[in-house]
């Protein structure tokens, strides 16, 4: 957890803004920036939202000013965009270190695990090597953790970097009721479910790269969006119940073969409507791009 600093001047005083309402920017006398730094040698960044406090606290290692910075606003604008109390949790997969990315984005308390040998690579995320068993678990069960992720209200989204043809699961359960999604099958179909047994797919689809997300809104009513546009509706399979298994990245089941995605980050939680899964798109958009050139 960072520790609060107060920075004083050489005469005691603290430092605040000056009388335009500026903030005060420090540098050394060689003109070179300061990155002020905790006791515990987390960066120190000011004004950060209580979402960002609690992930950084968390993370096995402190990430950078510029990546606080990032993670900074993908957390307030979750809450601008009303898109916070939607989720019950997901994983920024493309931080500078596994160990970072296994940390939950709504709870920070709860980590992921690796199964079998998916490569992973910094600012880009995991990607599956087609082995039986390989898998990252988000150690979620929507059964008996889901506050927002309900039978008829829940969503799932997966961000995959690669583009490529494949039958296996990017994200999903299948322990109980199903949910899952396959950005692009061997036969160009966004396949999906969400808390049914039945395959949904929307043809047409020819890339798999980019934010891939699953929606039930009712009893019988699916929505699929491909980077926050709609795709149309995914089946009207009535729901049968939630998971009770974990959720997963790469796979869907313990027994189950991963793909060849490489997976950047990934969501569940509650039913989303076209404002929300648009500026949901937006928010990881901007977060895993700028990750992505550091």
């Amino acid at each position: 957890m960072p520790i609060p600093v107060t920075i004083v001047a050489s005469n005691g005083l603290p430092v605040v803004q000056d009388n335009n309402g500026f903030p005060v920017m420090l540098a050394a006398t060689n003109a070179m920036p300061v990155q002020i730094v905790a006791n515990n040698g987390m960066p120190v960044v000011f004004d950060l939202d209580p979402a960002t406090i609690a992930y950084l606290g968390a993370l096995p290692t402190p990430p950078t000013v510029a990546v606080t910075a990032l993670l900074n606003t993908f957390f307030a604008g979750l809450k601008t965009d009303n898109l916070w109390n939607s989720l019950d949790g997901g994983n920024i997969l493309c931080m500078a270190t596994a160990g970072q990315s296994y940390i939950d984005i709504k709870k920070p308390t709860r980590v992921a695990t690796l199964s079998g040998t998916p490569t992973f690579t910094s600012y880009r995320g995991f990607t599956g090597t087609a082995t039986l068993g390989e898998y990252v678990d988000t150690t979620f069960v929507a059964s008996t953790q889901g506050i927002a992720y309900l039978q008829n209200s829940a969503h799932f989204g997966v961000w995959v970097r690669n583009n490529i043809q494949s039958a296996a699961v990017a994200m999903g359960v299948t322990t109980g009721a199903n949910s899952y999604v396959i950005p692009r099958n061997l036969t160009d179909g966004f396949v999906s479910r969400v808390n049914d047994t039945t395959n949904a797919t929307v043809a047409a689809v020819v890339d798999s790269s980019g934010f891939s997300c699953v929606t039930r809104t009712g009893a019988s009513a699916t929505q699929v969006y491909k980077n926050g546009a709609a795709l149309g509706a995914a089946g009207s399979a009535a729901s049968t119940g939630v998971p009770s298994g974990t959720v997963k990245y790469l796979n869907s089941a313990v027994g189950g073969t991963s793909g060849l995605h490489q997976v950047a980050f990934g969501c569940y939680g509650g039913a989303l409507d076209a404002t929300q899964a648009a500026n949901l798109y937006a928010r990881v958009n901007t977060l895993v791009s700028a990750l992505t050139v550091l």
